[in-house]
């Protein structure tokens, strides 16, 4: 029962903070609404679910094994979303409104938890913390990703909610483009960890 307990709060402290996925939620939610979003959601969530999935069957030994994937997936991880930052930052509201421009798919959502680099720190965290090796390793893994979708939904819902609530306040051109750059500054922040990493391992 401990150890549920701290999954969960693992899993709420982790999914609620703010974080690439959180960004661009409450980014989406503000400029395109709720319903255009829940794609975005559902891509997200079963792409961290997933992603935890593969690396608990053994996904984590194949980067140790081959350390220059996991730097190319880092280098082009951050490379993406240097480059989403830089969208949402420059976005107008012309932009916003062609139908041509639209929220991110399930399947981009899906996609992107693999060069997301908090996605890639709460799944190695959770695996290492709240497994062990035995018989019962496959019901753990059943059991921290169950949390994590149940736990974590509503976390990244509450995010795309919050940006909903913003679209009153930012529905002048001015305050959506001030709205914007401040997201894709935000999201760029969120990979400088990730770039001091790379820097000191290439020292």
């Amino acid at each position: 029962m401990e150890m549920i307990i701290a999954l969960c709060v693992f899993a709420f402290s982790t999914s609620i903070t703010p974080g690439p996925n959180n960004i661009m939620l409450m980014s989406s939610g503000a400029n395109y609404g709720v319903q255009r979003t829940l794609p975005h959601l559902f891509g997200v969530v079963s792409g961290f679910a997933l992603m935890l999935v593969l690396v608990g069957l053994g996904g984590g030994v194949l980067f140790e094994q081959f350390p220059l994937a996991y730097q190319l997936i880092k280098f082009v991880g951050i490379g993406y979303m240097a480059y989403l930052a830089f969208r949402i930052a420059t976005a107008s509201r012309g932009q916003l409104d062609d139908a041509a421009d639209r929220p991110m798919t399930a399947m981009q959502a899906v996609l992107f938890q693999w060069v997301n680099g908090k996605a890639w720190i709460m799944v190695t965290g959770a695996v290492a913390t709240f497994t062990s090796a035995g018989d019962h390793y496959w019901l753990q893994l059943v059991l921290i990703t169950a949390t994590f979708f149940i736990v974590g939904a509503p976390c990244n819902l509450a995010w795309v909610l919050f940006g909903r609530s913003m679209q009153s306040f930012i529905n002048e051109t001015s305050k959506q483009r001030l709205f914007n750059r401040m997201m894709g500054g935000l999201l760029f922040l969120s990979i400088l960890p990730a770039v001091v990493e790379i820097a000191q391992e290439w020292q």
